[in-house]
């Protein structure tokens, strides 16, 4: 059955989503922190650090598995944005109302919490194996494996981004904001 939130096929391009996405970043960070005073060099050391975390497999799958609350995070940050224009209220404005240092919880929470998630599903913390019980051959798993794979169900995350895009759309119509044009 084809649905909505089936992307097997975009695994087979993981190495190319990880390779770009460690390249945006640390170029971004370099950009923004203007360390060499020069865009050829700061693409030449993100070229580097991409090439060499690119092919560590711990890191590889660390970042796959970030992957997915990267584009979360966007979707719902472009989603609020479009959202405010679109009831009249100026990009402007929605950057000055969150804006400044509360911003930054807005982007670093989702990602910390997706961080921990990649880390323990696949990154430095995950086991090669999971232990076999035996008595009945079967793997046995634990509390953190079942709240893993309940979170990380396309159905559940279907259901977390439909009440998100409720939430958003319930307080802003709830709310006594006055529109100026």
């Amino acid at each position: 059955m084809a649905t909505i939130f089936d992307l097997s096929l975009l695994r087979e391009f993981s190495l190319v989503f990880v390779w770009v996405l460690i390249f945006v970043l640390v170029y971004g960070i370099l950009e923004v922190t203007n360390i060499f005073k020069n865009r050829g060099l700061h693409a030449l050391i993100a070229i580097a650090i991409t090439i060499l975390l690119g092919t560590t497999s711990g890191v590889t799958t660390v970042v796959t598995g970030l992957i997915p609350w990267f584009v979360i995070t966007g979707f719902f940050v472009v989603f609020f944005l479009v959202l405010s224009n679109f009831i009249g209220v100026p990009t402007k404005e929605v950057l000055q109302r969150f804006g400044g240092e509360g911003a930054v919880w807005w982007l670093f929470v989702p990602l910390t919490v997706g961080l921990m998630i990649a880390l323990v599903a696949g990154g430095q913390f995950a086991r090669s194996q999971a232990p076999i019980d035996s008595e009945t051959g079967e793997p046995v798993t634990t509390p953190g494996k079942v709240v893993l794979d309940i979170i990380t169900d396309p159905k559940v995350l279907a259901l977390m981004i439909i009440l998100g895009i409720s939430a958003v759309t319930v307080v802003l119509m709830a709310g006594t904001h006055k529109i100026t044009s």
